[in-house]
């Protein structure tokens, strides 16, 4: 009898868990961030690719390509390649627990977002270049300041950060 009410009670919370994952990153989702590394500027876009299970956790496998436009300091000899130039980077896999979101690094999952924290508050995240090059630096991220913002009829929380 105990197990019919833990199964009833786990295919009962089954929707609000996947409705919790999609929360953070659904099928489809897809963003961008400003980009610019020495002679060349441009965007990082991130998109959504598949679900997975990393490390015993339900995950998303997210894709990263960036998109960037070459140009020459003054006085630099070489000229630049004309066009944009979009280009793969590794993936990465990202989880939720609670307010945070973590992804896979090393080993383990790390706080990339804690959504929670509030004016004051930091956590310890990992930064990489983005094409891999270099090896990944821990980083700290302050929060500067919380707020929601109605979006698509949807009232979503906000944070602005510094590193």
């Amino acid at each position: 009898m105990t197990f019919r009410l833990l199964l009833a009670a786990f295919l009962f919370c089954l929707p609000a868990l996947s409705r919790a994952q999609a929360a953070w990153c659904p099928a489809g989702a897809e963003w961008q961030y400003g980009y610019a590394d020495m002679n060349e500027s441009g965007f990082l876009t991130t998109r959504y690719a598949a679900d997975t299970t990393v490390g015993g956790k339900a995950a998303q496998v997210l894709r990263r390509t960036t998109t960037t436009t070459a140009y020459n300091p003054p006085g630099n000899p070489y000229p630049p390649i004309p066009g944009a130039h979009t280009s793969p980077l590794p993936t990465i896999i990202t989880r939720t627990n609670g307010d945070s979101v973590l992804f896979w690094t090393g080993g383990r999952y790390v706080p990339l977002y804690c959504f929670g924290a509030q004016p004051g508050q930091s956590w310890t995240t990992y930064a990489t270049y983005p094409t891999g090059v270099c090896a990944q630096y821990p980083v700290q991220v302050t929060v500067d300041s919380v707020g929601t913002q109605l979006l698509g009829g949807r009232l979503v929380r906000w944070q602005a950060v510094h590193i």
